[in-house]
Protein backbone atom coordinates (compact mmCIF):
# COMPACT_ATOMS: atom_id res chain seq x y z
CA UNK A 1 0.00 0.00 0.00
CA UNK A 2 1.12 3.72 -0.97
CA UNK A 3 1.50 6.12 1.99
CA UNK A 4 0.70 9.56 1.06
CA UNK A 5 1.91 11.65 4.33
CA UNK A 6 -0.55 13.76 6.19
CA UNK A 7 -0.47 17.25 5.93
CA UNK A 8 -2.79 20.24 6.07
CA UNK A 9 -3.88 19.78 2.11
CA UNK A 10 -6.83 17.06 2.39
CA UNK A 11 -6.26 13.68 1.11
CA UNK A 12 -8.48 14.10 -1.76
CA UNK A 13 -6.02 17.09 -3.29
CA UNK A 14 -2.33 14.93 -2.31
CA UNK A 15 -4.62 12.05 -4.05
CA UNK A 16 -4.65 14.50 -6.96
CA UNK A 17 -1.12 15.41 -6.79
CA UNK A 18 0.64 12.52 -6.68
CA UNK A 19 -1.45 11.09 -9.94
CA UNK A 20 -1.09 14.31 -11.67
CA UNK A 21 2.86 13.84 -10.91
CA UNK A 22 2.14 10.68 -12.67
CA UNK A 23 0.41 11.94 -15.62
CA UNK A 24 3.34 14.86 -16.12
CA UNK A 25 6.29 12.59 -15.59
CA UNK A 26 4.96 9.96 -17.88
CA UNK A 27 4.43 7.31 -16.02
CA UNK A 28 0.81 7.76 -16.85
CA UNK A 29 1.35 8.42 -20.53
CA UNK A 30 -1.91 9.69 -22.31
CA UNK A 31 -4.29 7.36 -23.76
CA UNK A 32 -3.30 4.95 -20.67
CA UNK A 33 -5.99 3.77 -18.54
CA UNK A 34 -5.58 4.66 -14.98
CA UNK A 35 -6.97 1.97 -11.64
CA UNK A 36 -9.80 1.57 -11.21
CA UNK A 37 -11.63 3.11 -7.72
CA UNK A 38 -11.50 -0.42 -5.83
CA UNK A 39 -7.84 -0.19 -6.97
CA UNK A 40 -6.78 3.05 -6.15
CA UNK A 41 -8.99 2.71 -2.44
CA UNK A 42 -6.61 -0.26 -1.74
CA UNK A 43 -3.20 1.28 -3.04
CA UNK A 44 -3.66 4.21 -0.90
CA UNK A 45 -5.67 3.25 1.65
CA UNK A 46 -8.29 5.88 0.68
CA UNK A 47 -12.41 6.07 1.22
CA UNK A 48 -14.12 5.71 -2.13
CA UNK A 49 -14.82 9.68 -1.79
CA UNK A 50 -11.86 10.55 -0.88
CA UNK A 51 -10.42 9.03 -4.33
CA UNK A 52 -13.77 10.00 -6.46
CA UNK A 53 -13.00 13.76 -5.18
CA UNK A 54 -9.46 13.01 -6.73
CA UNK A 55 -10.19 12.08 -10.09
CA UNK A 56 -13.16 14.78 -10.21
CA UNK A 57 -10.54 17.23 -9.49
CA UNK A 58 -8.65 15.86 -12.59
CA UNK A 59 -11.33 15.90 -15.27
CA UNK A 60 -11.28 19.44 -13.95
CA UNK A 61 -7.86 20.10 -14.71
CA UNK A 62 -8.86 18.00 -18.21
CA UNK A 63 -6.09 15.32 -17.48
CA UNK A 64 -8.28 12.60 -17.48
CA UNK A 65 -11.85 11.26 -18.81
CA UNK A 66 -14.21 9.12 -17.40
CA UNK A 67 -16.06 6.67 -19.32
CA UNK A 68 -18.51 4.43 -17.71
CA UNK A 69 -17.76 1.29 -20.18
CA UNK A 70 -13.92 1.88 -20.67
CA UNK A 71 -12.85 3.25 -17.43
CA UNK A 72 -10.70 6.29 -16.57
CA UNK A 73 -8.27 7.41 -19.52
CA UNK A 74 -5.40 9.93 -19.82
CA UNK A 75 -6.49 12.44 -22.08
CA UNK A 76 -3.93 15.31 -21.31
CA UNK A 77 -0.35 15.96 -20.35
CA UNK A 78 -0.89 19.04 -18.36
CA UNK A 79 0.25 21.43 -21.25
CA UNK A 80 -2.54 21.52 -23.36
CA UNK A 81 -5.20 24.58 -23.96
CA UNK A 82 -8.34 23.75 -22.89
CA UNK A 83 -9.97 27.37 -24.06
CA UNK A 84 -10.41 29.61 -27.03
CA UNK A 85 -9.99 33.09 -27.32
CA UNK A 86 -13.90 33.11 -28.04
CA UNK A 87 -14.42 33.15 -24.38
CA UNK A 88 -12.56 36.16 -23.78
CA UNK A 89 -13.89 38.77 -27.01
CA UNK A 90 -10.64 41.17 -27.73
CA UNK A 91 -10.55 44.79 -28.65
CA UNK A 92 -10.81 45.75 -32.07
CA UNK A 93 -7.05 46.61 -33.05
CA UNK A 94 -7.64 50.30 -33.45
CA UNK A 95 -9.94 51.13 -30.10
CA UNK A 96 -6.57 50.61 -27.71
CA UNK A 97 -7.05 48.72 -25.02
CA UNK A 98 -5.84 45.50 -24.26
CA UNK A 99 -5.98 42.29 -27.02
CA UNK A 100 -5.85 38.28 -25.67
CA UNK A 101 -3.47 36.51 -27.35
CA UNK A 102 -3.65 33.33 -25.52
CA UNK A 103 -5.51 32.02 -22.67
CA UNK A 104 -5.44 28.11 -20.92
CA UNK A 105 -4.98 26.04 -18.16
CA UNK A 106 -2.04 23.85 -17.24
CA UNK A 107 -0.83 22.08 -14.16
CA UNK A 108 2.73 23.87 -12.81
CA UNK A 109 5.93 21.85 -13.90
CA UNK A 110 9.70 21.81 -13.01
CA UNK A 111 10.69 25.13 -15.33
CA UNK A 112 7.51 26.98 -15.01
CA UNK A 113 7.77 26.58 -10.72
CA UNK A 114 11.36 27.44 -11.15
CA UNK A 115 10.35 31.11 -12.94
CA UNK A 116 7.01 31.85 -11.37
CA UNK A 117 7.32 30.60 -7.43
CA UNK A 118 4.34 28.48 -7.59
CA UNK A 119 4.51 25.06 -6.08
CA UNK A 120 5.06 21.85 -8.63
CA UNK A 121 1.51 20.33 -9.97
CA UNK A 122 -0.52 23.81 -8.80
CA UNK A 123 -3.44 24.11 -11.41
CA UNK A 124 -2.89 27.51 -13.06
CA UNK A 125 -4.33 29.77 -15.66
CA UNK A 126 -1.55 31.15 -17.75
CA UNK A 127 -2.94 34.43 -20.07
CA UNK A 128 -0.75 36.43 -22.88
CA UNK A 129 -2.37 39.95 -23.50
CA UNK A 130 -1.20 42.74 -25.45
CA UNK A 131 -2.08 46.32 -24.18
CA UNK A 132 -2.17 49.06 -26.97
CA UNK A 133 -1.92 52.88 -27.13
CA UNK A 134 -5.05 55.19 -28.01
CA UNK A 135 -3.17 54.85 -31.68
CA UNK A 136 -3.29 51.35 -31.88
CA UNK A 137 0.10 50.66 -31.68
CA UNK A 138 1.13 47.64 -29.28
CA UNK A 139 2.92 49.61 -26.12
CA UNK A 140 3.04 46.41 -23.40
CA UNK A 141 3.23 42.24 -23.69
CA UNK A 142 1.87 40.41 -20.46
CA UNK A 143 2.42 36.98 -19.39
CA UNK A 144 0.49 35.79 -16.51
CA UNK A 145 0.04 32.70 -14.59
CA UNK A 146 -3.17 32.89 -12.10
CA UNK A 147 -3.31 30.47 -9.53
CA UNK A 148 -6.62 28.11 -10.41
CA UNK A 149 -8.36 28.76 -6.94
CA UNK A 150 -12.03 29.66 -8.84
CA UNK A 151 -13.19 27.32 -11.58
CA UNK A 152 -15.40 29.69 -12.24
CA UNK A 153 -13.15 32.72 -12.97
CA UNK A 154 -12.52 31.87 -16.76
CA UNK A 155 -15.62 33.31 -17.93
CA UNK A 156 -14.46 37.16 -16.20
CA UNK A 157 -11.18 37.49 -17.66
CA UNK A 158 -11.94 39.92 -19.99
CA UNK A 159 -9.99 42.43 -21.59
CA UNK A 160 -13.14 44.96 -21.42
CA UNK A 161 -13.10 44.93 -17.53
CA UNK A 162 -12.07 47.43 -16.05
CA UNK A 163 -11.20 45.24 -12.89
CA UNK A 164 -7.82 43.90 -12.57
CA UNK A 165 -6.85 40.34 -12.80
CA UNK A 166 -5.80 39.87 -8.96
CA UNK A 167 -9.44 41.62 -7.87
CA UNK A 168 -11.39 39.18 -10.09
CA UNK A 169 -9.24 36.46 -8.44
CA UNK A 170 -10.02 37.57 -4.88
CA UNK A 171 -13.51 37.93 -5.29
CA UNK A 172 -14.27 34.73 -7.11
CA UNK A 173 -11.87 32.50 -4.97
CA UNK A 174 -12.08 33.52 -2.02
CA UNK A 175 -8.33 34.54 -1.19
CA UNK A 176 -6.30 38.11 -0.48
CA UNK A 177 -3.08 39.61 -1.59
CA UNK A 178 -0.95 40.72 1.33
CA UNK A 179 1.91 41.78 -0.57
CA UNK A 180 3.88 42.31 -3.90
CA UNK A 181 7.31 41.63 -4.88
CA UNK A 182 8.27 43.58 -8.16
CA UNK A 183 11.37 44.00 -10.30
CA UNK A 184 12.17 45.75 -13.00
CA UNK A 185 15.39 45.06 -15.36
CA UNK A 186 16.33 46.31 -18.75
CA UNK A 187 16.14 43.36 -21.80
CA UNK A 188 16.32 43.23 -25.38
CA UNK A 189 13.32 41.72 -27.20
CA UNK A 190 13.41 38.92 -28.47
CA UNK A 191 11.65 37.74 -32.49
CA UNK A 192 8.19 37.40 -30.97
CA UNK A 193 7.73 40.43 -29.24
CA UNK A 194 9.51 42.52 -31.77
CA UNK A 195 7.19 41.56 -34.66
CA UNK A 196 4.52 42.47 -31.75
CA UNK A 197 5.60 45.92 -31.32
CA UNK A 198 7.39 46.75 -35.09
CA UNK A 199 10.49 47.06 -33.98
CA UNK A 200 13.82 45.23 -35.01
CA UNK A 201 14.87 42.35 -33.18
CA UNK A 202 17.54 42.88 -29.83
CA UNK A 203 15.75 46.65 -29.89
CA UNK A 204 15.61 47.37 -25.68
CA UNK A 205 12.95 47.16 -23.21
CA UNK A 206 12.15 47.32 -19.94
CA UNK A 207 11.13 43.90 -17.92
CA UNK A 208 8.55 44.19 -15.11
CA UNK A 209 8.28 41.13 -12.92
CA UNK A 210 5.57 41.01 -10.67
CA UNK A 211 4.49 38.29 -7.61
CA UNK A 212 1.53 39.21 -5.70
CA UNK A 213 1.08 36.40 -2.57
CA UNK A 214 -1.12 35.80 0.71
CA UNK A 215 -0.38 35.98 3.88
CA UNK A 216 1.65 32.73 3.90
CA UNK A 217 2.80 33.63 1.51
CA UNK A 218 2.39 31.84 -1.44
CA UNK A 219 1.93 32.80 -5.00
CA UNK A 220 -1.56 34.07 -6.00
CA UNK A 221 -0.39 35.62 -9.31
CA UNK A 222 3.04 36.01 -11.44
CA UNK A 223 3.41 38.47 -13.91
CA UNK A 224 5.91 39.42 -16.54
CA UNK A 225 5.47 42.58 -18.68
CA UNK A 226 7.32 43.73 -21.33
CA UNK A 227 7.83 47.47 -23.15
CA UNK A 228 9.60 48.13 -25.69
CA UNK A 229 11.76 51.63 -25.07
CA UNK A 230 10.30 54.54 -25.25
CA UNK A 231 7.11 54.07 -23.39
CA UNK A 232 6.57 54.43 -19.29
CA UNK A 233 6.69 51.32 -17.68
CA UNK A 234 4.99 52.67 -14.83
CA UNK A 235 4.52 55.43 -12.31
CA UNK A 236 5.07 55.16 -8.07
CA UNK A 237 3.83 57.94 -6.08
CA UNK A 238 5.05 57.84 -2.51
CA UNK A 239 3.44 59.70 0.20
CA UNK A 240 4.14 60.24 3.81
CA UNK A 241 1.93 57.94 6.28
CA UNK A 242 0.37 59.82 8.91
CA UNK A 243 1.01 56.93 10.96
CA UNK A 244 5.09 57.66 10.69
CA UNK A 245 5.13 60.69 12.58
CA UNK A 246 6.05 60.03 15.27
CA UNK A 247 7.56 63.06 17.14
CA UNK A 248 4.98 65.26 18.51
CA UNK A 249 6.78 67.60 20.75
CA UNK A 250 5.38 70.88 21.55
CA UNK A 251 5.83 73.58 19.54
CA UNK A 252 7.49 71.43 16.67
CA UNK A 253 6.29 72.58 13.00
CA UNK A 254 3.24 70.71 11.44
CA UNK A 255 4.67 67.97 8.83
CA UNK A 256 4.67 68.70 5.24
CA UNK A 257 2.55 66.32 2.95
CA UNK A 258 5.63 65.25 0.23
CA UNK A 259 5.29 66.84 -3.12
CA UNK A 260 3.90 64.25 -5.63
CA UNK A 261 4.73 66.31 -9.03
Amino acid sequence: MTTIKSTRTPLWSRLAQTLAGDILSGRLPVGSLLPTEAQLMNDYGMSRHTVRSALAELVHLGLIRRSPRRGTIVTGDGRGAEFTASLVPSLPADAGGRTLLSIRRMICDEDTAARTGFALLTPLITLTMLTKGPDGRAVARTELWVRDAARDLIPYLTPQSPRSVLALLEEHAGVRCRSMHQSAEAAALDEACSKLFGVPEGSPALVVTRTYLDRRPVPLIHAVETRPAGVRACETVFLRSTAARTAKHEGSPASEPIPTD
